[in-house]
This record gives C-alpha cells, structure tokens and sequence, in this order.
C-alpha cells in the first residue's frame, strides 16, 4: 500500500538463473490530484481512502444529473414562458376578454421559469462546490504507506504456455 503497482515478467530456465528488482515507486500528492483534476474521487481512492473516494464521486455524479434535470426543466419552462407570452401579445384588440386569462398564464409561466432558474443555479452551485473540495481534500492528501507484507505477500503460480512452461512469481509489498 502506497506504492504503484510493479509488474514484471521473467522467463524460467534450468540453466539460468533469474533475478528480479523491483522498483517500487510511490504514490505522491500530485498523482492523487491530478487523478481527482479529471474524475472526482478517483484521487482519493487511488490514495488508498476507498470510502472517501467512492463518496465523493457519488456525489459528484448526482450533483451533474441535477444539474442535467434542472438544466432540463429550466428550459422546458422558458419555452413555455415564451410561448405564453407570444400568445399574450398575439391577441388583437377584437380579442379583448382573452386578455386576462393570457396575462394570468404569463405571469405563471414566467413565475415557474424563475423558481427552476433559481433551482438550476443552487445545483450547480452544489456541483461546483463538490468539485471544489475534491480539488482542495486531493491536494491536501496523502496516500497511506503500509510497510508490513500481508499474509498473502508472494504468491506462485505455475504457468504452461504451447513450447514452454514457467513458474509466475508475485510478490506483494
């Protein structure tokens, strides 16, 4: 834990030994954040905070879907808002009693597309807002480092291929 993963193939002989070096690499602050630059979360999670990570791209994704349906109904509702008031503006002077009636219909129209508008923006607000502090936690986070090998740290697996057979050494540090 805290380090990239290494992965290494090495053939087999009778005759020849085989060494290998692994280069362990670890994780850094910047590879934490620049994960979490384009996926929210994945920063975190790549940092071994698994819980954090999954929670933040969670939210990250309802919080764009709101942002989506709003959008959607927003426009939705100034169409209907435009509608109404071409509607409104289309009566002739022959027309007089439809006047109220169309007044009443704009007004609320207008009045819905305001409080979606309203909504759109407290959504992305929201959106923003999440994406910022996965910014700010992913700058700020280190990836935990564990030194013990866990109990499964080598693992052999045999390995027969058409010409050639081989043992498949895994070592987990």
């Amino acid at each position: 834990m805290g380090y990239e993963t290494y992965r290494e193939q090495a053939n087999v002989s009778q005759s020849a030994p085989v060494n290998i070096s692994p280069v362990l690499i670890p994780k850094t602050k910047r590879s934490v954040l620049m994960r979490s630059i384009f996926v929210p979360g994945t920063g975190q999670y790549y940092a071994e905070y698994k819980g954090k990570g999954v929670l933040i791209s969670v939210l990250q994704i309802a919080a764009i879907a709101g942002v989506v349906g709003t959008t959607l109904s927003a426009n939705t509702a100034n169409t209907d808002y435009e509608d109404a008031l071409t509607a409104y503006r289309s009566i002739t002077q022959t027309e007089f009693a439809k006047f109220p009636d169309a007044r009443i219909k704009v007004r609320n129209t207008y009045d819905k597309a305001s409080q979606v508008s309203t909504v759109q923006l407290a959504v992305i607000g929201i959106a923003a807002a999440v994406y910022v502090w996965n910014l700010v936690d992913a700058a700020f986070t280190e990836p935990r480092v564990e030194m013990k090998p866990p109990s499964n740290a080598m693992h052999l697996e045999p390995r027969i291929e058409s010409n050639e057979c081989g043992i498949s050494l895994a070592v987990r540090f």
